[in-house]
């Protein structure tokens, strides 16, 4: 099924190029706004809130693609929750499999609550995902360990396997970036550890 509607549109925080710590190589960051999962330890909870007055058609990002002056090697998409509005998700990244088949997304269900949905549009996003970071991140099971947050996410990867090869092993970084008038940090949070 093709969410060709013109009326479609995503909801997007931020958009950041280039990310070089969610995935290989060079990457775009898309963050989308909404999530109503309510995760205990979220990330990103000032990501929670949609916000229509930051929808853009999928073509709108693609003209913001087309203005990026260096290579882009893939996307990594998180949130938010990307499947909070599925049809947006399938209709943006359609357009992203233009550019590359490389594309990651972070989200707070399993890969088995999003088949039990039966959506169509899940599944047309699943068809375009290279490699999905599935389960609620949980601030108390972080690990460091692989591109996850928790230690209870898995790492699912559909295609193009040894372009990922070490995900599930890498240690994680931060990549701190100035965004607008922001210092904005990007990649997968460290464990606090207080002294006892």
């Amino acid at each position: 099924m093709k969410t060709a509607k013109e009326d479609i549109r995503i909801c997007i925080a931020r958009i950041y190029y280039p990310v070089e710590v969610l995935g290989p190589g060079k990457r775009v960051g898309i963050w989308t706004l909404g999530c109503d999962r309510g995760c205990r330890g979220c990330i990103s909870p000032e990501l929670r809130e949609y916000d229509e007055r930051r929808e853009v058609r999928p073509e709108d990002v693609a003209l913001m693609l087309d203005r990026i002056p260096g290579k882009i090697d893939g996307f990594t998409v998180s949130g938010g929750e990307p499947f909070y509005r599925p049809a947006s998700l399938a209709a943006l990244l359609r357009v992203l499999t233009r550019y590359s088949d490389d594309i990651i997304v972070f989200t707070g269900y399993t890969l088995e609550e999003l088949l039990s949905m039966e959506d169509p549009y899940v599944s047309e996003a699943l068809a375009d995902i290279s490699v999905l970071i599935d389960g609620p991140f949980e601030a108390e099971k972080n690990d460091c360990q692989g591109l996850r947050g928790s230690a209870n996410q898995r790492i699912h990867i559909f295609r193009n396997a040894s372009r990922y090869e070490g995900l599930e092993t890498c240690t994680t970084e931060l990549q701190p970036v100035a965004y607008g008038s922001s210092l904005l940090t990007i990649g997968i949070p460290h464990p606090h550890k207080t002294e006892q």
